[in-house]
């Protein structure tokens, strides 16, 4: 029987020709870079899917939040920035829900007479006079927060009603869950503004929605990386 000696040629095409590796030698980086791309998309769709989905649990949030009876307690605390707060906390505290009220995140500039004007207690003797305590050191929830619990360690309390609008509520109660003592109890009053009709009729809403969902989203974040800020200075200073 007869063998036959490989040739040069036979032994070259049973490994592949020098042209076949050099074809398949750039493929191996281009299905690298596509698999990467391909991985980066899905992460990057299933973040924003999650953001979504987050986003539309924050909105339903605020917009089934009520403005229910608030209960007693010892102290109120209303956190400045928003529409008929500082009303809607002196209208508790006259109704004898508390005792004492913190005005917490006031301008600098703001003075009190100015606050009294505005509040319909411009006359002496009123309300303002005994149980008004005004916080100018918060510059943001989280400053209202750490003045809160300054000022109930203070005055000894073991209770308190925090009023702020609905959309600002969900953050407020992250930044006041850091902050605040656990012998503290908070109970949340919203000042409901939201709803579907201001949603659908005022496209701003939505706007200031979704920038407030971001600010939620950090204070998670901080409260997951950070400890508690302290307060530069006294909480609260009496009329």
């Amino acid at each position: 029987m007869n063998r036959q000696t490989p040739t040069r040629s036979d032994r070259t095409s049973e490994a592949g020709s020098p042209d076949d590796a050099m074809a398949s030698g750039p493929q191996r980086p281009r299905r690298r870079r596509r698999r990467q791309l391909l991985i980066g998309l899905i992460v990057a769709s299933a973040l924003a899917v999650a953001l979504l989905v987050g986003f539309i649990s924050f909105v339903n949030r605020v917009l089934v939040a009520e403005g229910a009876e608030a209960p007693e307690a010892d102290g109120i605390v209303v956190l400045t920035g928003g529409q008929s707060r500082i009303e809607e906390a002196l209208q508790l505290l006259e109704r004898g829900n508390a005792r004492r009220l913190l005005i917490s995140g006031v301008n600098p500039r703001t003075t009190v007479d100015e606050l009294r004007r505005e509040n319909g207690h411009a006359e002496d003797g009123s309300i303002f006079d005994c149980c008004v305590d005004i916080g100018r050191l918060a510059l943001d929830t989280e400053g209202n927060a750490a003045e809160a619990a300054e000022w109930a360690r203070t005055h000894g309390f073991k209770s308190l009603i925090v009023v702020t609008s609905d959309y600002h509520m969900p953050r407020s109660m992250v930044e006041f869950s850091r902050q605040m003592p656990e012998e503290i109890e908070v109970h949340f009053h919203p000042i409901v503004t939201i709803s579907m009709q201001r949603i659908a009729a005022e496209p701003q809403i939505v706007r200031i929605l979704v920038m407030e969902y971001g600010k939620y989203l950090a204070a998670l974040a901080r409260t997951f990386v950070l400890s508690p800020k302290p307060l530069d200075g006294q909480a609260g200073s009496p009329q």
